[in-house]
């Protein structure tokens, strides 16, 4: 490759990162005001007494006061 299709290239990848660096925020106002609509259940697919078990119990827990 030449040194002017790495510029093109990564003059490309800055454009694609900013313009998703800028939707981001405004997908995310539009579903928070929708979401969750019905009750969320959180599935952990490990035995119960395990790290995992604990680790989701307590995400759980924080996002039941959210």
């Amino acid at each position: 490759m030449t040194t002017s299709h790495l510029k093109r290239r990564a003059a490309l990848f800055a454009l694609s990162a900013m313009t998703l660096a800028a939707w981001g925020p405004a997908a995310q106002a539009q579903d928070a005001a929708k979401w969750p609509t019905r009750t969320v259940r959180l599935v952990t697919p490990y035995p119960t007494g395990g790290a995992p078990d604990t680790i989701a119990r307590v995400v759980a827990e924080k996002l039941s006061r959210k």
